[in-house]
């Protein structure tokens, strides 16, 4: 069967693009408990060739997994199997470019860096700023929906995507939306697909609206207490300040808070004057409440945020909480105590805890470094696994019992897990399900990544 594909495969999109990669299928074998086997792979270079690609999976029914960069393969839950592995790198082209109108179409192999530097000699940008290595591809992105702090002013990837370009697993051609702004009558399907964890279909195309890059920027750090905090928290939700990214900090040798405080790093993307003004404000709310505050301007601003960016993503564990914005800070500080002492009793007291939260928007995020311990390397993996699984396990039961959410943004392909990556499944598991085997009736996109096991 196999000698059958890959020679199927190799007449469809050439042989140089088909392979088996062995240490692709021991880390997948790893994380599944078993001891793995070399995964096929496939690279088309256009949309004709993932449709080709894809009616030989369906014709064998052989379970696709579409991967990018491979930095995401551990978000979400781990594939029930994978014979066949669809990889973006080829798809990597820039389609078409509009800086009038403020619209760009790209292939989802196209990196982060890639589409920055692009936009950025037009002075346009994506106004993400996901936790991820600069090569993250843009396919990854829109599949797990990362967005990142910017999301209070600007939105998440739902709001920026106008058009998908994706391919079923029968081979066939789907568009959705279009490559204007205002395209959308009805239901839009392109928010189907955001975030769906590669279970439904193989994107192809991504087209987003854009924004100018700002004018100017200035970024305000207000550090403190818990409690100061929360006060800088409910001034910002009432004032008329307009904060590009507003995220309280907590951890060791973070660069914005001093030890066993919060910091909460507020930017503004305004004009020079507009900036000013609301650095003015900060700095009398500081005074007020009793906060330190150093201010930042232009590019040492974005150097030492995109540092402290590039720092976490390296981290192998991340957690992302959702819950009301008013109590998200508190509660975060709480599970922070919680983890550490959890941490402590498991003989794990050198583990490193950062806490990420943007309380305007209800999210946060804890990345969790767990150092390995002296024990042969599979053993010294199992262990970090397990503690990463009991922590979430804990966060989580407190978490949703307040009706949040708590998702495995980030985690290493390094052992077993045993932990269910979105936790309870939501009210509208019966829909989404029924979406599921309309699009993929036989379940072979993905199988089981998704939510509920999908």
């Amino acid at each position: 069967m196999t000698e059958q594909v890959q020679q199927q495969l190799t007449n469809a999109i050439g042989g140089e693009f088909v392979w088996e990669d062995p240490d692709l299928g021991r880390r997948l074998g790893r994380a599944f408990g078993s001891g793995g086997r070399a995964v096929l792979v496939a690279a088309p270079a256009d949309e004709s060739q993932v449709q080709a690609v894809l009616r030989i999976a369906s014709e064998h029914q052989l379970a696709v997994l579409p991967m990018g960069s491979g930095h995401h393969l551990g978000a979400g839950n781990l594939p029930q199997r994978v014979d066949l592995v669809v990889r973006s790198t080829r798809l990597n082209h820039i389609v078409d470019y509009s800086p009038a109108d403020l619209v760009v179409a790209v292939q989802p192999g196209v990196t982060l860096a890639q589409l920055r530097h692009v936009l950025a000699e037009r002075g346009q940008m994506l106004p993400i700023d996901p936790y991820c290595p600069d090569d993250t591809t843009i396919g990854g992105l829109v599949a797990c929906n990362l967005s990142g702090p910017r999301r209070v002013l600007y939105g998440t990837l739902r709001d920026m995507v106008i058009g998908l370009h994706v391919v079923y697993p029968s081979g066939e051609r789907v568009r959705t939306g279009g490559r204007v702004v205002k395209n959308v009558a009805g239901y839009d399907m392109s928010k189907l697909f955001i975030g769906s964890f590669g279970s439904l279909a193989v994107l192809t195309e991504i087209v987003f609206k854009l924004r100018p890059l700002p004018l100017s920027r200035r970024t305000c750090v207000l550090t403190g207490s818990l409690s100061q905090m929360e006060a800088v928290r409910r001034r910002l939700t009432h004032s008329t300040l307009l904060p590009s990214r507003a995220e309280a900090v907590y951890g060791e040798a973070v660069r914005f808070a001093e030890d066993a405080c919060w910091s909460i790093v507020i930017d503004c993307d305004e004009n020079e004057a507009a900036a000013a003004a609301q650095a003015s404000v900060l700095k009398a709310w500081a005074g007020e409440l009793g906060t330190t505050f150093v201010e930042r301007t232009g590019a040492a601003a974005e150097e030492d945020w995109q540092a402290f960016q590039a720092d976490l993503a390296e981290v192998p564990f991340v957690l992302r909480l959702s819950g009301r914005p008013s109590e998200i800070l508190p509660l975060c500080d709480t599970l922070r105590a919680e983890a550490a002492q959890l941490l402590q009793a498991a003989g794990h007291g050198d583990c490193v805890q950062t806490w990420c939260v943007s309380p305007l928007a209800g999210v946060a995020r804890l990345f969790l470094r767990v150092p390995a311990p002296a024990l042969g390397r599979a053993a010294a993996d199992d262990e970090a696994v397990a503690m990463y699984d009991a922590v979430t396990t804990q966060v989580r039961a407190r978490v949703e019992a307040l009706g949040g959410t708590a998702v495995l943004e980030r985690a290493p392909l390094a052992g077993p897990r045993r932990v269910d990556a979105f936790g309870s499944v939501p009210a509208a598991f019966a829909v989404m399900k029924g979406i599921k085997s309309t699009i993929d009736p036989r379940g072979l996109m993905s199988p089981g990544r998704f939510v509920g096991g999908m």
